[in-house]
């Protein structure tokens, strides 16, 4: 996975990629004709041997979208997401294991926690 998803009837724009500490991330809105709008959050380890590998932490469909990672400790991210969920969360936490894969993936629909599988 390059963390550049294609769907029929979608235009997909990269609005943030960075790095932050080992972590490197990239944010991305998904517009489909259907009048969705999906929102991914694809990590990696910066300068990895293996960062082809790109994986999704973060997904919605419609909102939240997420606006930005931060590093809180070693392997903890935290993802910013806007609007707020409906008990007030504006940030999800996610794990990155060793490999650079989270361990924590975020699903949402319409603001809806949805399981990860």
């Amino acid at each position: 996975m390059v963390g550049r998803p294609y769907l029929p009837g979608c235009t997909t724009s990269i609005t943030k990629e960075e790095t932050t500490g080992a972590l490197w991330y990239r944010i991305l809105a998904q517009k489909c004709e259907a009048g969705l709008t999906m929102h991914y959050v694809f990590v990696t380890r910066a300068q990895s041997m293996i960062s082809f590998l790109v994986t999704p932490a973060f997904m919605s469909i419609d909102y939240p979208a997420p606006k930005s990672v931060s590093k809180q400790a070693d392997r903890w991210y935290f993802i910013a997401i806007e609007p707020p969920l409906a008990d007030g969360t504006d940030i999800v936490e996610t794990f990155i294991g060793p490999s650079g894969v989270p361990l924590t993936v975020h699903v949402f629909d319409k603001g809806q926690r949805r399981p990860a599988r």
